[in-house]
């Protein structure tokens, strides 16, 4: 599955194994011309500013310390990784992240994740123009359903469907199925995971575009579907 490979956009291996390394870092400073030439050196050239991209990982109202964060950060003619870039960023003891140092005009994807969580709700793609607060959810694998009671937004939308594998010539669920939203190729910015029946549930997907979806069950059990605009339900992925 493409996003087994992750780690190449600054995601650890989530939807292989989700014990990421976790642990209380501190912000990273904005960072330094010196460090945004060393950078470009072995990858993009990281353009900064001055803006700051701040929020909260939580669990509905419950605070998650310890969540990873990271961003795709599109500026235009080239994108990185915010991990990439400047390294492991962890939510504090409050649930608080800050990602700084970006200029004005960059568009950001959000991401987090962390070792029996997974973030089945999208956070919405952002285009900085000054500090921006994005509060970030975490679900528990424990808590995972497939309805939503996300509000109702009018750009975004939630998919639901089933995973299926065809043996003996017949169809059957297949739960356990890690299945993603990808904007970008590698980049999950929604996780879940298929209930018994094979069923699964992605929120905050954009409405009006048509999105990829990635399922898998084991490396060699992988498969992937478009889904065109505002369709929301009856999307069946079947794994080989």
């Amino acid at each position: 599955m493409r996003v087994i490979a992750r780690i190449a956009v600054g995601m650890c291996g989530a939807l292989v194994a989700t014990a990421c390394g976790s642990g209380p870092v501190a912000p990273p400073t904005a960072p330094t011309q010196t460090l945004a030439q060393s950078i470009s050196s072995g990858g993009p050239p990281v353009l900064t500013g001055p803006n700051i991209v701040s929020g909260v990982v939580s669990e509905g109202n419950r605070p998650i310390a310890g969540a990873n964060i990271s961003a795709w950060v599109d500026q235009g003619s080239s994108g990185y990784s915010y991990m990439w870039a400047h390294g492991a960023l962890f939510s504090d003891a409050a649930g608080r992240y800050a990602l700084v140092g970006l200029p004005a005009g960059v568009r950001v994807w959000l991401q987090t994740w962390k070792d029996g969580f997974v973030q089945q709700c999208a956070a919405p793609q952002i285009t900085v123009r000054a500090d921006a607060i994005v509060d970030l959810q975490l679900v528990s694998k424990a808590n995972l359903s497939t309805s939503t009671a996300q509000a109702p937004v009018a750009s975004l939308r939630s998919v639901s469907g089933v995973i299926v594998e065809s043996r003996e010539g017949r169809k059957q669920a297949v739960p356990g199925a890690l299945v993603d939203f990808e904007p970008l190729e590698d980049f999950p910015a929604a996780i879940t995971v298929s209930d018994t029946a094979g069923q699964f549930l992605l929120c905050g997907l954009p409405q009006d575009e048509p999105v990829f979806l990635g399922a898998s069950s084991g490396p060699n059990h992988v498969a992937y579907v478009w889904v065109t605009p505002r369709q929301t339900t009856g999307v069946e992925i079947t794994l080989p």
